[in-house]
């Protein structure tokens, strides 16, 4: 027994597909969010049956988000990503130290900047592409970042002292000018 496979793409014609003499296929490099119609033939040496019944299908599958790119710029981080073919929008979660991941943002850009993030922080970040009711997996390597700045009242304290510092060095060059001055004149 033979079976002949055939196939619709749209509204198109159906057209012979594949001949094979196994119970299954496997349908490689379909073209996706695109609609099909399948049906099958039988064949023995003698006889052919009827058209099996039709099977519409919608192949809707999104690859995952790749190449991740992370940069921290003090308290903001932005995050960019290679495009995925199809997808029509990217939803990015984040999560700060031990808390739940949360859905912070829907976007249709490639890249987004999350601004003053949580300082002295774990935060884990994943993205999911999207195109209507389909959503990609995750890459399972999550984005993470581990805040650590200056605070505002440090870098006050620091150029506070560095000011001190200064004033010393133009004092002490003052007082071995005159030095100098009073050595020269003896």
């Amino acid at each position: 027994t033979s079976y002949s496979i055939f196939r619709r793409i749209g509204n198109g014609d159906f057209e012979l597909l594949s001949n094979t003499t196994k119970l299954s296929y496997l349908i490689e490099n379909e073209v996706r969010f695109t609609n099909a119609s399948y049906y099958i033939v039988a064949y023995n040496d003698t006889q052919k049956s009827n058209k099996s019944q039709q099977v519409d299908t919608l192949i809707s599958v999104l690859d995952s988000v790749q190449n991740i790119q992370v940069t921290v710029n003090g308290l903001n981080v932005e995050l960019v990503w290679d495009e995925v073919e199809y997808a029509l929008q990217y939803d990015i979660y984040r999560k700060v130290n031990y808390k739940s991941f949360e859905k912070i943002i829907q976007t249709n850009k490639t890249n987004f900047i999350d601004f003053n993030v949580s300082n002295n922080s774990t935060i884990l970040y994943y993205i999911v592409a999207v195109r209507e009711s389909v959503q990609s997996g995750y890459n399972q390597d999550y984005i993470r970042i581990q805040t650590k700045l200056v605070s505002s009242k440090n870098t006050n304290d620091i150029k506070f002292y560095l000011s001190i510092a200064v004033l010393v060095i133009i004092i002490l060059g003052l007082i071995l000018l005159l030095l100098k001055s009073k050595k020269s004149k003896q």
